[in-house]
């Protein structure tokens, strides 16, 4: 199944696709208009997904498209890839090895995954097929690899800020993953707890915003373990399952749901409220996110 988005004609520059994602992350082979050369280090991939992600920035739909059908197709595959954190380096100055393993394009490519279709990302996570395993390890990864960048990132109670808008997005990820998702999370060693919270101290002086709330959440998470149930974390994760409410914008229904037996992702009051949304003119049409998984 491919993007139900139109084609170009002519001499147009072509559309952009999740399989050109795919190409350009080594997730498949093939030639793409959007990979020109090869890259010589990791570092030149990432310059070039920037770049592709780039082209489509201002066209909500398709990038919505692009991804959706990318975390149906690739998820898998993105995290094994990013768990094996196995590319070349670029050279000196370059950001060390504990850089990159834990903010590449793989970490780019999930996180791109997780904002615009979290549900996707939430069906993997929680998934018990074979497929999905290292998606179970996803918290101690980045928790590990934290810990091993934490003396490269701050001295004293100083944190780089060449690394903060990065850094806000790891700590982001890696609080879902001792939050929402905790019952599917392998637990994190107790060495790599202690040295955490230490950085922690410093993230929750930064002058970024994300690293800041980010840096306190985890301080807590890590700390005491889970929040109190509270009805609106309850129903975040409701969310994630896609199953709190109809999925058509403006139904508030939340009874007798009935799962789209496409993605699997979210779920509609009424067989009318599904074709409605399908082709819906007043928000992203669910025809353009609708992708079976293997997970």
């Amino acid at each position: 199944m491919s993007n139900p988005l139109p084609t170009t004609a002519g001499n147009e520059s072509p559309l952009p696709t999740a399989d050109d994602l795919a190409i350009m992350l080594g997730l498949r082979e093939g030639p793409s208009p959007f990979v020109t050369r090869a890259w010589a280090h990791e570092g030149e991939r990432n310059d070039d997904l920037a770049i592709f992600v780039g082209r489509f920035s201002k066209q909500p739909i398709l990038k919505n498209a692009i991804f959706a059908e990318f975390g149906a197709k690739y998820l898998p595959e993105t995290v094994n890839r990013f768990v094996e954190a196995k590319f070349e380096l670029p050279p000196p100055p370059s950001p060390p090895l504990a850089v990159f393993k834990i903010y590449n394009s793989y970490f780019e490519a999930m996180f791109g995954v997780l904002r615009l279709h979290f549900s996707y990302f939430a069906k993997y996570l929680r998934s018990k097929r074979s497929i999905a395993l290292q998606g179970k390890i996803l918290a101690r990864v980045f928790a590990e690899r934290l810990a091993e960048m934490a003396p490269l990132l701050y001295k004293g109670t100083i944190i780089d800020p060449n690394h903060e808008e990065s850094l806000g997005c790891v700590l982001g990820v890696l609080m879902l993953m001792l939050d929402v998702f905790a019952d599917d999370q392998e637990p994190i060693p107790a060495d790599v707890n202690i040295t955490l919270l230490v950085f922690l101290q410093a993230c929750k002086k930064s002058q970024d915003e994300n690293v800041r709330a980010n840096g306190e959440t985890l301080s807590s998470l890590l700390t005491v373990g889970h929040p109190n149930f509270s009805s609106e974390r309850i129903n975040f994760i409701r969310m994630t399952r896609g199953r709190n409410k109809c999925g058509l914008p403006g139904c508030e229904m939340t009874t007798n749901l009935r799962t789209c037996a496409g993605c699997k992702t979210i779920c509609y009051c009424s067989p009318e409220h599904q074709r409605t949304h399908w082709s819906s003119k007043t928000s992203p049409p669910h025809k353009t996110y609708c992708y079976p998984t293997m997970y």
